[in-house]
């Protein structure tokens, strides 16, 4: 509209009362247009602004115009600037290089995916292989808890034995060949074979160190072998024998033993440490206890009932001493003195080995309370 009354020409004043006439009649039809229509763009303002300059129409063509503003509809122009329509172009030009161009990051992701689900596959193939390993161990793992079980149990029932104010020999002496037979380390028997115990040489090997106490011997001379023998003299009365195994201080294999004397009178009681070390392991074959371990304990030194400490001087000085250990764990250790030769009984049991009523015989027991007995016969330190 605007253009079309600027290309209208005005026509030229007659008179001036004409003049008038028109201003008079254009200024009550702009009033009522405006009340008409309250809302005015800019470009209306413009207009209105441009006639009040001095633009002068006809009056039909300004009877048109204030029809045609009442009955159109207000519109509102909104201008873009360069820059934000420059800025979407460049959007749009991005929008379609993405659509056109695949990033690295995608590439690499991808091929790190494609990375992971092999290393998954390995890890599955790995673990069916590894599956029967895993059952055989959790087999083994349950006969083994089975097997400690049935072990405590004989276990408990020769500490029950030895409590009896009347000591049943033959009856410690089934369980202890019970232990031998069903526990112990015979290759010949698959129930009972090495893999499933704890060998005698790794036992000893242990970084570990496990405290017993001499429950049962079957005579005086057993004593006397792996002892001082010092219990002999007038007077005295052997109380307490209590043997450590392992790893004691910075050695391994390490043997101690330690005697408890009680001297009759008003007399301390004397305790005598033997400290050595066990140097050789020997498979043991024939009699009754077939796969007996042979060990060979060497003393350094000892220390008296005074707490003198005697180291021997030469090899010479040094004592040594032979054991057959028929069966080695934390709870029990059985040992018996080798016999002059392997000899086996003609119904194939091993009482020869173990020897009449059990005289060969050295039967040590765990001991959680070594300490305390020791502080009760005053006699730790």
């Amino acid at each position: 509209r605007g253009k079309l009354t600027q290309n209208v020409s005005s026509p030229p004043p007659s008179s001036s009362s004409s003049t008038t006439k028109n201003s008079d009649e254009g200024t009550n039809d702009k009033a009522a247009a405006a009340a008409a229509a309250p809302t005015v763009n800019s470009k209306q303002r413009k207009n209105t602004s441009s006639k009040k300059k001095g633009v002068a129409i006809s009056s039909s063509l300004a009877d048109w115009a204030a029809a045609s503003s009442s009955t159109e509809p207000t519109r509102t122009t909104t201008t873009t600037p360069p820059s934000q329509s420059s800025n979407q172009r460049g959007e749009t030009n991005d929008d379609d290089a993405a659509t056109e161009f695949t990033p690295f990051t995608s590439i690499n992701k991808s091929s790190r995916q494609n990375r992971s689900k092999k290393g998954n596959s390995k890890l599955t193939s790995s673990s069916t292989v590894s599956s029967p390993r895993r059952e055989r161990q959790a087999q083994r793992q349950a006969v083994d808890g089975q097997r400690q079980a049935a072990l405590a149990t004989v276990t408990t029932s020769i500490r029950d034995i030895l409590e009896e104010n009347f000591l049943e020999v033959s009856d410690l002496i089934r369980l202890i060949t019970r232990i031998i037979t069903e526990f112990g380390s015979n290759d010949s028997n698959p129930t009972t074979s090495a893999s499933s115990t704890t060998t005698v040489k790794s036992f000893f090997q242990t970084k570990s160190s496990y405290d017993y106490t001499l429950a049962w011997v079957g005579s005086d001379d057993a004593i006397c072998h792996v002892g001082t023998g010092l219990h002999k003299v007038p007077l005295a009365r052997l109380q307490d024998i209590f043997v450590t195994v392992g790893n004691i201080g910075l050695k391994s294999t390490s043997w101690r033993m330690m005697e408890v004397i009680r001297i009759l009178g008003p007399f301390p009681n004397v305790r005598n440490t033997l400290l050595g070390q066990v140097m050789e392991f020997k498979k043991s074959s024939g009699g009754g206890g077939e796969g007996r371990t042979n060990i060979k304990i060497r003393y350094d030194s000892i220390v008296d009932g005074i707490g003198k400490q005697l180291n021997a001087g030469t090899e010479e000085d040094k004592r040594f001493v032979n054991l057959d250990v028929l069966y080695a764990d934390e709870e029990v250790i059985i040992c018996v003195v080798p016999p002059a030769a392997d000899t086996k009984n003609a119904d194939g049991t091993i009482d020869a080995l173990l020897g009449e009523g059990g005289k060969n015989v050295l039967l040590f027991l765990k001991e959680d309370e070594m300490e305390e007995k020791l502080e009760l016969a005053r006699v730790a330190g």
